[in-house]
């Protein structure tokens, strides 16, 4: 199920980034290799979400973005690098379009997710 306006402004006032939400602003672009990381990541931590287009400070304001403009190719390119699925949506939110990029669920017990393109294991790893 694609992700609504109405969550993200749930996301954008709830506590905060988590270990399994991530914000960032990307007006224009954002470095690909990260995507990918964020992606392992959040499948490591059980599935989660990153909303590209809202500032990562608070209050968070919708700033829109345009860095991943054809979903399906960057779905894609996500899939051959890392080796799984991650939806990618756009919302259409009434300040600006938004991308989130979604790992839903992940392989049950303990195995981790291992690529060539990455060496992180979790969010926390990477994230500072």
């Amino acid at each position: 199920m694609p992700t609504t306006p109405q969550q993200i402004d749930l996301w954008r006032t709830d506590a905060g980034e988590h270990q399994r939400l991530e914000f960032k602003e990307a007006k224009e672009r954002f470095d690909p290799d990260k995507l990918n990381r964020y992606c392992v990541a959040l499948a490591n931590e059980g599935g989660g979400h990153v909303v590209l287009g809202i500032a990562d400070a608070p209050p968070r304001p919708v700033v829109g973005t345009c860095a991943f403009p054809n979903l399906v190719r960057t779905a894609e390119r996500i899939f051959t690098a890392v080796g799984f699925r991650v939806d990618v949506d756009e919302v259409l939110h009434c300040r600006g379009s938004l991308c989130t990029v979604a790992r839903r669920s992940s392989r049950q017990g303990s195995t981790r997710w291992a690529t060539a393109v990455t060496q992180w294991a979790s969010r926390a790893s990477f994230v500072s």
